[in-house]
């Protein structure tokens, strides 16, 4: 509908459906095409669009976290005289997620099976991952005449978390969840405001970030207790794993600090400017990717940086003012955390590690990390606050509780460069 006079952009009416509405729910596939000369036209772009459903059946969805549920069957014959032999079938994962609602103070698997938990909980995660076999059958024939026997045994299973933990804000605790039988198992207090979660890889430990008391909690997941509690910097809001397996990151108020998971303790704190509230690492590009809103409030930026002890250069690749956005509106406080503390961000396991997904005060937006660059920005009716997205990286979740809307995003898989 419009192109810049150097010819550097253009403006393209939204694609429709066959009868004129809205597309649905879906991947679609479109190509750019230059037509450089009368006649010739030259293809110079290929890609993939997602159109996302938006649900507004569950009140003021906050926290979310998502995984993939495998299902798979198996039939084995085992014979004295052939041995044994198993085929599979119906291998395959379908994505799932576990949510946080604010208002209620409840977590919700899916949309439908749902348990009270604490008070504002905000994060959550799911882990101890476990296989469960279901109706299995075993029959066997015997010929007692040869002494031979052929059994016939058959059995489906499902793979997917047992547990969660939640962080209740405005209750000063976390939820342990039964994922099973949506039960809480256990409610443990821990310090002021806790408002971030993170599972060590072994799924021994769980790391809480208190908000108000400036600390880290460290939860046996065995005994369900704290069993230390380490000082950090000023309003920590944010956790994320380091690929190695080794340490964790922790952010807040003008820092990112590393702990090491068998100490306890902070290797090195590298200053930054303003207030995180989201943090991701990119292993492939040795980058922290975070959000900060500077410490006037005046300012959202998302940003990432080469993971250094010294002084690190710093790409802004979204930055917008906060001034008439929902950033600014609410005073937080009791049991609601400030609103322009909570974002999220999420860095994709494929593309190389290279693209990120973040929320901003008016959306979200999807940023090249080696590009430093923004490619595209999305408005939503208020601020997301929570993204993830499946292992497999079949779909992308998006909660904006203001306005009670859990999104759903199909995502492509990885295509080859065109």
């Amino acid at each position: 509908s419009s192109v810049s006079p150097d010819g550097t952009s253009a403006t393209f009416n939204f694609p429709t459906s066959s009868s004129g509405g809205p597309l649905a729910s879906g991947l679609y596939g479109f190509n750019l095409i230059n037509e450089s000369s009368p006649g010739v036209s030259n293809d110079i772009g290929a890609g993939i669009l997602s159109i996302g459903a938006n649900s507004t059946a569950l009140t003021t969805p906050y926290g979310i976290d998502a995984y993939d549920v495998g299902t798979g069957a198996e039939s084995c014959v085992i014979s004295s005289a052939s041995g044994t032999s198993c085929t599979a079938s119906n291998v395959g994962t379908t994505p799932s997620y576990l949510v946080t609602l604010s208002t209620p103070g409840q977590i919700c698997r899916g949309p439908n099976a749902c348990v009270s938990v604490g008070i504002q909980p905000t994060a959550v995660k799911a882990y101890d991952s476990t296989t469960t076999e279901t109706n299995y059958s075993n029959q066997c024939n015997v010929n007692y005449v040869d002494y031979e026997y052929t059994c016939y045994i058959s059995y489906s299973y499902y793979t997917a978390p047992q547990s969660a933990i939640v962080a209740n804000y405005g209750g000063n605790s976390v939820s342990i969840v039964n994922l099973s039988a949506m039960t809480v198992a256990a409610t443990i207090p821990v310090g002021v405001e806790p408002v971030s979660v993170l599972v060590s890889p072994d799924g021994s430990k769980a790391y809480v970030a208190n908000y108000g008391s400036d600390t880290i909690s460290e939860i046996n997941l065995s005994t369900n207790s704290v069993i230390a509690t380490l000082a950090v910097g000023t309003a920590p809001d944010a956790l994320s794993p380091d690929p190695s397996g080794n340490y964790f990151w922790v952010a807040g108020l003008n820092y990112i600090s590393k702990v090491s998971y068998s100490t306890f303790s902070i290797v090195s704190t590298t200053p930054v400017n303003g207030q995180v509230t989201a943090l991701a690492i990119s292993g492939a590009q040795n980058e922290w990717v975070y959000a900060t809103v500077s410490t006037d409030l005046t300012t959202f930026s998302s940003q990432d940086a080469v993971i250094t002890t010294g002084s690190p250069t710093i790409h802004s690749e979204a930055q917008m003012s906060t001034a008439g956005t929902y950033y600014m509106l609410g005073g937080g406080g009791g049991s609601t955390p400030p609103p322009y503390l909570k974002a999220s961000i999420v860095v994709s396991s494929n593309y190389n590690n290279g693209i990120e997904v973040t929320s901003t005060p008016t959306g979200f937006a999807v940023l090249d990390l080696v590009a430093h660059k923004q490619l595209i920005a999305g408005t939503t009716p208020t601020p997301v606050r929570g993204i993830a997205t499946d292992p497999a990286q079949g779909v992308a979740y998006l909660t904006a509780p203001e306005s009670n809307s859990l999104i759903t995003v199909p995502l492509p898989a990885v295509q080859s460069a065109q």
